[in-house]
């Protein structure tokens, strides 16, 4: 879905590259790089631990070689919150505009929050842990996505709720249920552990949707 990623794609001009760099695949592929292992770093040292010096250590270029691709280590910040939250949004987007069954929606949401974590580890505990780290407008900015985010779970509870399939349940605190519990995962699953991500994800999702079941 196109229209949402083009409204959150970064107006702020220290967090993109000029037309010229963003169709160069070299540029894009060592920008990605560096937003992957900043967010490890983040993990491991913090986001106040981290520095522009140290972010460059790790990828292994050059401090000013750094700066040609971000301003600020908020810029960094900012597209590990953008590449986390706006698939997820526009994925449940997508499931809600197709009008699949409430609790396969449902399941999808916390199969795609699992397989974020298994493919980016750093990010959503960055987006959990340094998000008042961003500044006010790219916070409040955010804010609605993840409340957007959050209402397509409600409607889907809604929805079950008025099929039969679910039991009456107050669908707010059934979406936030939702994403804590997925959320949670992020601090003790491990990519390459005794589970995968699709094992994670099926029995947190049969654990949550039986409990939602109507009788």
């Amino acid at each position: 879905m196109a229209t949402l990623s083009a409204a959150y794609t970064g107006e702020d001009k220290g967090a993109r590259m000029d037309e010229g760099q963003a169709g160069n695949g070299s540029e894009r592929s060592r920008r990605d790089e560096i937003i992957r292992e900043a967010a490890l770093l983040f993990l491991e040292s913090g986001y106040r631990g981290a520095s522009m010096e140290t972010i460059a250590e790790r990828v292994g270029i050059a401090k000013p070689t750094l700066y040609h691709y971000f301003k600020r280590k908020e810029d960094i910040l900012y597209e590990i919150h953008k590449l986390f939250v706006l698939p997820l949004l526009e994925h449940q987007q997508g499931y809600a505009d197709r009008r699949l069954p409430p609790d396969d929606q449902l399941r999808r949401a916390v199969r795609d929050m699992l397989a974020a974590m298994r493919d980016d580890p750093g990010y959503i505990r960055s987006v959990i842990e340094h998000g008042r780290e961003l500044g006010e407008e790219r916070d409040r900015e955010f804010r609605d996505i993840s409340r957007r985010h959050r209402i397509l779970l409600e409607d889907a509870v809604r929805d079950g709720i008025a099929q039969g399939m679910f039991r009456k349940v107050d669908p707010t605190i059934a979406a936030y249920a939702l994403l804590g519990v997925a959320s949670w995962a992020s601090y003790w699953f491990r990519p390459g552990g005794a589970w995968t991500a699709d094992d994670v994800a099926e029995q947190l999702a049969d654990i949550i949707l039986n409990g939602l079941r109507a009788v």
